[in-house]
Parts: structure tokens; C-alpha cells; sequence
């Protein structure tokens, strides 16, 4: 057996829970540093009222052979397949598409990205995927309704789901990374009842800010904002947007290698808006909705968490632009913005809520943002360049790190997994 070890990681999300699990599993002696007065950082289960609502990430991608089921099924917590949401889709003039109208506009924007896909190999590399989208789009008639509908699924199926606009992504990388098969999944008990398990075997420092890494081929010096720790390696779980604006000191400085692939990469911006009323006062037989005439500059969807909850409770995504939008937004200003769109959907008689709840994961010193994505200068494989150790005494974890799977909680997971073992192999 390896020689013991002192390993400090740093971070207590799910990245740094399953490297720090696994690392004492391993026999060390572990210390997890967490800057929060709670663990798991862009997971966060909260009570919404009676609602339990996730405030920072909320699906499991693909149910088939992902270990996070795999955990969940561990701990006794139900994970339940989620079907496709039931869209509904309101026009300029605040009316409803037929379900036989939205499935064309949904088989035309399948064309649409079969031509996007077209067009990409004709162009150079480095390009943003909006260039695509502009060249396609110069097909489709000006007055047509496939424009605002391209649009909002533009919105809903790409720019949601990497956190950033299009024209911030990557043509050439944007679908390149991999996913587990099967439908996605959601954890009614919440993703916090499923790291608690995790969390409560390990020795979690709370509310230590990490500010400086000293290390050298003798040892590595953590200083927190009151403390000094000292350890044979680490573990480094920090978001990538908290890495980015520089507010952990590496001491020497990272190698050029890693840090210019850190700094290629995106770090995305989602945002959550959750809405309570009294009772039910929207069109239940939909799980999704969306408004073709909402501005480009501030898109959105709402999902329908009535069923999930057992509450009449409004869950509005919004990412790239539109979270800006509302990082510069009173909480109170974005909701009344938000309930004149709902209102062009529903009515005039829509009521107010009885409470709301918004996330500000942008404005999250310990997060500056939802999740990484690659922009046009960046490549894939600038994932695994951050995740590369250094000198046999920094290992790095976090979505952000894990090539085939970032922005997800597995791929998170995994990268925990990876780090640990490489941390424990030398």
C-alpha cells in the first residue's frame, strides 16, 4: 500500500465530495475547504415554500449507465425519467399554436440545423456558431414565422443548454463533446439529498476562502482568509469562472500551457427565476412555454413545475444575454419585466406572485457563473488541458476539467473520480 498522505480538496461540490470520498476510501487523511457555509456548490436544493426547487443545476443528462443514478440508487434516493415537456408556443399577437403548428416548426428547425451543419463545413475554423446561423437564415423568408420560432429554439435547445449566445460558442466544437443515453432524470428529494451522504463522512472546513496556493516539490501551503493549511497534494475544485478572474494565487504561477487554456475556455452564465402564486393560473396541460415575440435581447422559457411540485410554482430560465440582462436588474425590476411576457401569453388577469426567487450564480463570488462552454478561439480539448496536474502536487477537478462530459453533474463527478485517482497513484 502507498504511503498515507495529507490531501486537502478544495471545494465541496460534487467534483471535490467524490474526490474527497474516494480519496479517504483510499486511506488518506483528507481535509475538503469549502468557501460556503453549506456543500454543494452549484447544487443547491432549496425550499421554496413548500416546493423543493433547484436553484443551480437540476437534471441528470441521460439515465442510461450515468453515475450519478448509480449514486443515487446507492443512497435509496428515486431518480424519475423525465419525458419530453409538452411545448406550447404563443405568437405576436399573444395566441397559442396548434400542437399540429408547433410539430412543423419543429420538423422545419430540424432543417434548419441540417443547413447550419451544411454551411459549417465551408467554413474556416475559429468562426462562432452565429455565423452559421446568419448564413442559413438567409433562406428563410423575413415575414416567415419560422424566423421568431428558429429563434426562440435557437434559444431553448442550444444557447440554454451551453449557457452563453451563439455568438460567443464555437461552430466547430459546439456538439462535439458526449452524453449517456437514455432519457433525463430528476431527483424529487433534490441533488443535495443525494450529496449528504457524501458530505457528512468527511471532515468539510465551511466558510474558508481559499485565496493562495504556495507549492513546491516538498509541500503545498493553502492560505485561506484566516488560515494556513499545509498538505503532500490538493485537489483543486474551483470553478472555472472563480479561476479565471484570478482570485486564487498560484505560487509559482500555473505553466503557460494550462493557464492559456484556462483562460480560452467560457465560462457561462444561467439564470433561474422562480415564481409562487396562489393557485394554478396558466394552461396546465403544457410542461414548457415559450414567446415567439419576447426581444431578442432578453429570451426566456418557463417551465410548468405545477406537476413536478404539487405547487403552482413557475420556474423561468434565461442564460447569455438575458442573464446579463438581469445581473444589472433589480430582482423586483426583472420579475415585472417578466410578468408583462407572461401576461402576453396568459392575459391581463394573470395575478402577481405570491413570492419569487431568483438566482444571481453570475454575481456568485464563489460560482461568476453557471457552467463552461467553448468559445470560438477555444478547443474541446482545452478541458483536459486544465485538468492536467502539476508538479505531482496540484490535481484539478470540476466540470469545467472533465472532457467528454463538461457542464454536467457527471461530468463533474467523474472528474472528482479522475483527480482523486491521479492524486493517489504517485
Amino acid at each position: 500500500m502507498k504511503k498515507k498522505q495529507r490531501i486537502i480538496v478544495i471545494g465541496a461540490g460534487m467534483a471535490g465530495l467524490a474526490a474527497a470520498s474516494l480519496l479517504r476510501e483510499y486511506g488518506h487523511e483528507v481535509v475538503v475547504l469549502e468557501a460556503r457555509d453549506r456543500f454543494g456548490g452549484r447544487i443547491h436544493t432549496f425550499e421554496f415554500g413548500t416546493a423543493a426547487v433547484e436553484l443551480g443545476a437540476g437534471w441528470i443528462h441521460g439515465e442510461e449507465g450515468n453515475p450519478v443514478v448509480e449514486l443515487a440508487e446507492y443512497v435509496n434516493q428515486p431518480v424519475v425519467p423525465v419525458p419530453a415537456p409538452r411545448l406550447m408556443l404563443y405568437d405576436a399577437a399573444g395566441t397559442a399554436l396548434s400542437p399540429q403548428a408547433i410539430e412543423h416548426l419543429e420538423q422545419d428547425f430540424s432543417a434548419f440545423i441540417n443547413d447550419m451543419f451544411r454551411v459549417r463545413t465551408g467554413m474556416p475554423p475559429g468562426r462562432a456558431l452565429s455565423e452559421a446561423r446568419d448564413a442559413a437564415l438567409a433562406q428563410v423568408p423575413a415575414d416567415s414565422l419560422l424566423r421568431p420560432a428558429i429563434d426562440w429554439l435557437l434559444f431553448s435547445e442550444i444557447e440554454l443548454d451551453l449557457a452563453a449566445d451563439l455568438e460567443h460558442i464555437s461552430l466547430d466544437e459546439w456538439d462535439e463533446d458526449e452524453c449517456f443515453p437514455g432519457q433525463d432524470a430528476v431527483l424529487p428529494n433534490g441533488f443535495q439529498a443525494v450529496l449528504r451522504l457524501l458530505a457528512d463522512e468527511l471532515d468539510i472546513h465551511y466558510r474558508q476562502v481559499v485565496r493562495e496556493i504556495v507549492y513546491s516539490a516538498a509541500v503545498v501551503r493553502i492560505l485561506t482568509q484566516e488560515k494556513v493549511y499545509e498538505c503532500d497534494r490538493v485537489v483543486i475544485t474551483v470553478p472555472l469562472g472563480v479561476l479565471q478572474a484570478g482570485h486564487v494565487q498560484f505560487i509559482p504561477a500555473l505553466p503557460e500551457e494550462k493557464s492559456a487554456a484556462l483562460h480560452r475556455l467560457g465560462m457561462g452564465q444561467f439564470e433561474k427565476l422562480f415564481l409562487r402564486f396562489t393557485d394554478v393560473c396558466w394552461p396546465d396541460d403544457a410542461d414548457l412555454f415559450g414567446n415567439l415575440a419576447t426581444p431578442r435581447e432578453r429570451p426566456f422559457e418557463v417551465f410548468n413545475l405545477s406537476h413536478a411540485t404539487g405547487q403552482p410554482v413557475l420556474m423561468i430560465l434565461t442564460c447569455g444575454r438575458g442573464a446579463r440582462r438581469w445581473h444589472s436588474m433589480e430582482t423586483e425590476a426583472a420579475v415585472h419585466e417578466v410578468l408583462l411576457d407572461l401576461r402576453a401569453m396568459w392575459g391581463p388577469a394573470l395575478p402577481d406572485p405570491e413570492d419569487f426567487l431568483m438566482t444571481r450564480w453570475g454575481k456568485d463570488p464563489f460560482a461568476l457563473g453557471a457552467y463552461s462552454f467553448v468559445p470560438p478561439a477555444a478547443r474541446l480539448y482545452d478541458h483536459a488541458r486544465l485538468a492536467s496536474p502539476v508538479q505531482k502536487r496540484l490535481f484539478f477537478a470540476g466540470e469545467a476539467t472533465d472532457r467528454r462530459y463538461p457542464a454536467t453533474v457527471h461530468g463533474a463527478m467523474l472528474s472528482g473520480i479522475r483527480a482523486a485517482r491521479e492524486a493517489a497513484s504517485l
